[in-house]
């Protein structure tokens, strides 16, 4: 798969008449283009290109209400494998970020998403904190389970072993 992380850029769905902006994760190989071209003996252009876009596996990631109203609307656009939320921009949409609510309903939120996207064929990529979530998550129907920072993975690594290791005696 030839893919960037892109979650500022937006993915726009016809919906209803009006334009519905949803931030996504998209994969744009032009970078990549003179490369292959290079390992493939200089193939057309066009020919590169239609090879690169079969490779794309494009995943939007839904971060407001609006996005949410328009679900279905959404999901139904052509070519969309995989869906995900932005867990902290949509709890400041909602207005439950920092609250003691916000874990409970964000999670309405992801079991929104899931429902939605087993009954339009989408995978579910969810962005979690810990393997417990990723395990929860897992169970729920998400297919992609992306850390939400690698930097936490490190830290409760480090800090396991530097609990067990002072614990010796």
């Amino acid at each position: 798969m030839v893919g960037a992380r892109c979650a500022e850029d937006a993915l726009l769905a016809q919906t209803g008449g009006t334009e519905k902006s949803v931030s996504c994760l998209f994969g744009l190989a032009s970078g990549l283009l003179p490369m292959l071209q290079d390992a493939r003996n200089w193939l057309p252009v066009g020919e590169t290109q239609r090879f690169l876009n079969a490779q794309m596996h494009l995943a939007i990631m839904f971060e407001s209400q609006q996005a949410f109203d328009n679900i279905d609307a959404i999901m139904s656009v052509p070519g969309i494998h995989a869906v995900t939320l932005g867990p902290s921009d949509l709890a400041q949409e909602l207005g439950v970020f920092g609250t003691p609510d916000q874990g409970k309903v964000i999670d309405e939120y992801r079991t929104r998403l899931i429902e939605a996207a087993r009954q339009h064929g989408k995978d579910v990529s969810m962005l979690v904190g810990s393997i417990e979530q990723g395990e929860q998550w897992i169970r729920a129907g998400a297919k992609i389970i992306c850390y939400s920072s690698e930097v936490e993975i490190l830290r409760r690594g480090i800090m396991e072993a530097a609990k067990r290791l002072h614990a010796v005696r």
